[in-house]
């Protein structure tokens, strides 16, 4: 196998759970949160220094659907959110970016499996 799709491959995954462990972390058990691409990629350098999100992340964020429905967590893109600042205030500029529906405590949501 050639060591760069290797390498790539172990990036992509790297990169998948640290936005899946951001997505999680801006969740509100029993709320909608809406997040911006441009809070949601500063969250991510917040945590790994560096901004990995592609221009257009809509695809990249798709791919994680499922393993975020397997946490009781589903994200809805929309066109024009006002999100929450990382400073706690409400942006007031509409943005594009997606919702965050968290319907679970965190546990395993065994019904969010395929049969």
């Amino acid at each position: 196998m050639d060591r760069s799709i290797e390498n790539d491959n172990t990036d992509d995954r790297e990169n998948k759970k640290i936005a899946m462990g951001v997505i999680k972390n801006l969740a509100v058990y029993g709320q909608s949160v809406c997040i911006s691409y441009v809070r949601f990629r500063q969250e991510i350098i917040n945590v790994c220094g560096e901004d990995f999100l592609p221009q257009k992340p809509t695809k990249f964020m798709g791919s994680l659907s499922f393993d975020l429905r397997t946490s009781g967590i589903s994200i809805e893109f929309k066109k024009a959110v006002r999100g929450i600042l990382p400073n706690g205030e409400r942006d007031t500029i509409p943005r594009i970016g997606f919702v965050i529906h968290c319907m679970t405590n965190g546990n395993l949501m065994t019904s969010a499996l395929p049969n």
